[in-house]
């Protein structure tokens, strides 16, 4: 079956596919304590995307402090330290103690307004990846809950503490093993990454393309057929990292001295190293790195993201530099016809990190599966990419380009943010805000285009 690649639905890259289709749905921002979202609204069926109409430009919900999207899951860490999702529920990636509810949204269990996470008091950052997701506590502690196939939860186990649609779980949080002094942490498609204080990084979950950064892409573990860590391994290394970020099947570190290291999946030249047939061939069937590698010529980071197949960077003076893949118009330089081919030639990308037009004062940047945004001192925001579902919130879902015969924008667009509520929420205020956004993980299209279907 072709997918909207024009790649046949099998072996390899049909594997891969099955993390990206629902990572360009939704972006989040923090506006002063409120919280704004916009792209397609409402939990998905396993055989269709959002039936729910999308948001054809911002919309403003409730007062949070950081906010995390997964594939079908939104999370947002509130000022007390607790932590309430809403989405999709069918692994029991809310965290609430169910996968059964508490809604029905087409036919699976949801919430469609956000429900606390138990046990969760002292969160100080969340991240979400496909179908879990995770909180950093005030002690330097990880807890996880969700989806547990490949071990993504660090608790021990790819078996969970129960059953969800089949598959093991958790759906309340579990403590990430040995996972003691952790200052940042990402999600990515079945991986998860956390940032150790002294500047070292440890991953677990899925490995079958290098994810880990451990050296290997056939274990250390099996976890219901596939390469595993169902606890903390170290990425191989990395000593003064001061950031992290994943993607579907990649993972990338900012080190102190400006440079990124990438290891993982290299599909689309994600990795930034200059080609896309990877350092070595992984047991999923594709070039990878199974150990860090450095992103050619950056030497300026300030801060890095990862979406489904491509990396951006904010680099020192404020631009913004992408790297991977952009078929969609997701790295911003105002093609979605190259630079360059990878995969065979099958697909348009970058093999190294180039410039974002019209982006000099950016203040953070994120990214989607298939689209990017990036924050600017002035307080608004531009994105680029895909633009399906009102992903760039500029208020329409029909261009202003066409890439790969569906809506985009290759260059950035403004989005087109809600009226301030009071006096008090300025430009200046606005310029505070802080953009978050999460890479994630969902299932194998099952048919061509943008509405393309996960399935199981």
């Amino acid at each position: 079956m072709v997918g909207r690649d024009g790649l046949m639905a099998g072996g390899g890259v049909a594997r891969r596919r099955r993390f990206v289709v629902a990572f360009a749905v939704v972006t989040l921002t923090v506006l002063a304590g409120s919280a704004v979202s916009w792209g397609a609204a409402g939990a998905r069926s396993r055989g269709s995307m959002p039936r729910v109409a999308a948001a054809q430009a911002p919309v403003v919900a409730t007062a949070v402090h950081a906010l995390a999207a997964g594939a079908d899951q939104t999370c947002a860490l509130l000022g007390a330290g607790s932590v309430d999702c809403w989405g999709d529920n069918g692994y029991g990636q809310l965290g609430d103690g169910t996968s059964r509810g508490p809604q029905s949204c087409n036919g699976d269990p949801c919430a469609s307004t956000p429900v606390a996470v138990r046990g969760i008091s002292n969160a100080i950052a969340i991240a979400a990846g496909g179908a879990d997701s995770c909180a950093l506590l005030s002690g330097g502690s990880v807890d996880c809950w969700g989806e547990d196939e490949y071990g993504q939860l660090g608790d021990g186990t790819s078996r969970g503490s129960q059953s969800c649609n089949g598959d093991p779980c958790a759906s309340t949080p579990v403590a990430v093993r040995g996972i003691t002094d952790a200052t940042a942490i990402a999600a990515g498609g079945g991986q998860s990454c956390a940032l150790l204080s002294g500047g070292s990084v440890d991953c677990w979950g899925e490995n079958d393309y290098g994810q880990l950064g451990d050296g290997t892409s056939r274990g250390p573990q099996s976890c219901n057929g596939g390469p595993c860590a169902s606890t903390p391994v170290a990425v191989a290394g990395i000593t003064d990292a001061s950031a992290i970020a994943a993607g579907s099947n990649h993972a990338c570190a900012l080190l102190a001295g400006g440079g990124v290291d990438c290891w993982g999946y290299n599909f689309a030249a994600e990795l930034g190293i200059g080609t896309s047939s990877g350092v070595q061939w992984c047991t999923g069937g594709e070039w990878c790195a199974t150990k860090p590698v450095a992103v050619v010529g950056m030497a300026s980071a300030t801060a890095i993201v990862a979406g489904g197949d491509h990396t951006c960077a904010l680099v020192a003076g404020g631009g913004v530099q992408c790297w991977g893949y952009n078929s969609y118009g997701q790295l911003g330089d105002g093609i979605s016809t190259g630079p360059q081919t990878c995969y065979w030639q099958l697909v348009r990308c970058a093999k190294t990190p180039i410039a974002v037009s019209a982006i000099a004062n950016a203040t953070a940047v994120t990214a989607g599966g298939e689209h990017t945004c990036a924050l600017v001192v002035a307080g608004s925001i531009s994105c680029w990419g895909a633009n399906w579902f009102g992903d760039l919130g500029d208020g329409a879902r029909s261009g202003p380009d066409i890439c790969n015969g569906y809506p985009c924008s290759t260059k950035p667009v403004a989005v087109r943010l809600p009226p301030p509520r009071s006096n008090r929420l300025s430009r200046a205020t606005r310029a505070d805000t802080r953009v978050r956004a999460a890479a994630v993980r969902t299932r194998t299209p099952t048919s061509a285009g943008p509405h393309s279907s996960p399935s199981r």
